[in-house]
């Protein structure tokens, strides 16, 4: 069975270098352009509704930084998240509940990516 990688932009490699070609195993990249960690693990958690696989990669998070640091909301359904202090707690959340879905698989969670080349700007020093 294909790794399933759930996440936006990034992990549908479309932009920047798709991380996925690098893994020394299939994978099935599941990712959505623009899209918040909230609305991720809500895909994640349908996903596990009818499949039980052995292991599961969640990234996500730079949009909410970058969409919130801009000012913009691009699904009020899934707002941004404001910070990383705020995105540890939701994710491990997150997890008790993906986990009770699907005790068998081992979740991989990715930490937030650097955000463009600066690695000193503002957006990044909101990162940690």
């Amino acid at each position: 069975m294909p790794l399933p990688l759930f996440g936006d932009s990034l992990t549908l490699g479309r932009i920047g270098i798709p991380y996925h070609r690098f893994l020394p195993i299939e994978s099935e990249p599941r990712g959505i352009e623009g899209e918040t960690l909230l609305a991720i693990l809500e895909r994640v958690e349908r996903y596990l509704r009818g499949n039980a696989p052995p292991r599961l990669v969640i990234q996500g998070g730079g949009n909410d930084l970058l969409l919130s640091n801009r000012g913009l909301i691009l699904n009020p359904n899934y707002p941004p998240i404001d910070s990383d202090e705020e995105i540890a707690p939701l994710v491990d959340q997150a997890l008790d509940r993906l986990t009770f879905l699907s005790p068998m698989t081992t979740f991989i969670v990715c930490s937030l990516s650097i955000l463009g080349e600066e690695l000193s700007s503002p957006l990044n020093q909101k990162r940690r």
